[in-house]
């Protein structure tokens, strides 16, 4: 028995707020969940839904035997989902670079394209793989986000992040990390961290006493974010 999945050839989103608002918020979910696993922190940040938020679904659909196990963005092959669903996958990151997370980006962008986002003030993030879907999405898009945040995320294609962060113009983020952090390492996200302010970008980086979650202590540096 191994792993079973299928990628949409389109992503969908639950959306909530106002779809006429000038600004518009993208968010990524984690490995394993769904798109309504980030609505919550959505009516934190915004409680009376006055922007336009989109909480993609990511394409693939994770299937164990007969037991459905949510979503992920990455990785493509049988034998790599499964060192994934058993955690050993993210322990290595900068080294790999997969073809899906590239092609579940483009996916994102095309959903952005398609909903007309790229002419508004917009802002793209993720939580943990979701994160890293996020950055890749910026590094990919012809025109920077007015922001971007990555929460409990990690440095993945360590060289080629690096190179394409320095060609761009990058943008705005806010990025946190637990200390404990099980599941990708408060290294990873430091590494990360340096490596996008070495190539110019502006960012904070809220380090916090945890382990892979979103502390309560980054929704007012998001919330900062979503207005400037």
């Amino acid at each position: 028995m191994g792993a079973v999945m299928s990628r949409d050839t389109r992503v969908q989103s639950i959306r909530w707020g106002s779809s006429d608002s000038e600004r518009a918020v993208v968010v990524l979910h984690g490995f394993g969940a769904d798109a309504d696993d980030l609505v919550p922190l959505g009516r934190t940040l915004d409680p009376s839904g006055r922007l336009d938020w989109h909480f993609v679904r990511a394409p693939l659909a994770l299937q164990y035997g007969d037991v459905a196990c949510g979503r992920a963005w990455f990785p493509d092959t049988a034998q790599e989902m499964m060192l994934a669903m058993q955690g050993s996958y993210f322990q290595n990151l900068a080294q790999l670079d997969p073809p899906g997370l590239q092609r579940s980006a483009q996916q994102v962008l095309e959903y952005i394209d398609r909903h007309d986002l790229v002419h508004r003030t917009l802002f793209v993030g993720g939580f943990s793989q979701g994160a890293m879907v996020a950055l890749e999405c910026v590094l990919q898009a012809a025109q920077p986000p007015a922001g971007l945040f990555l929460l409990s995320g990690g440095l993945i294609a360590a060289a080629r992040t690096a190179r394409q962060a320095r060609a761009g113009t990058g943008c705005r983020f806010v990025q946190s990390h637990g200390t404990t952090d099980p599941i990708l390492a408060y290294s990873s996200a430091r590494a990360l961290y340096d490596m996008l302010r070495d190539a110019g970008w502006r960012g904070d980086f809220i380090r916090f006493d945890g382990d892979h979650t979103v502390p309560d202590q980054v929704t007012g540096p998001l919330g900062v974010l979503l207005a400037g």
